[in-house]
């Protein structure tokens, strides 16, 4: 997973981190689907100050995901 490594530096400094990937093993116990559903299921994150996203991935899910979470701020 992308990033991973910081993942620790970034929560200490504040940071919430949400791995979600769409298609895990039998062994994840994170989220998992659509990252725009889990952008949906976590509302109470969204400030225009506040949230950000490190996104990998295809092109169409990244694109979809900054157009429907992102621009509106």
């Amino acid at each position: 997973m992308a990033y991973q490594d910081r993942f620790k530096d970034w929560e200490s400094s504040g940071v919430k981190i949400v791995p979600v990937l769409s298609q895990p093993d039998g062994s994840w116990t994170g989220e998992s689907g659509y990252v725009q559903a889990a952008f949906a299921k976590a509302k109470q994150i969204y400030s225009s100050t506040g949230t950000g996203a490190v996104l990998c991935g295809q092109k169409q899910m990244t694109e979809q995901s900054f157009g429907q979470h992102f621009a509106t701020f």
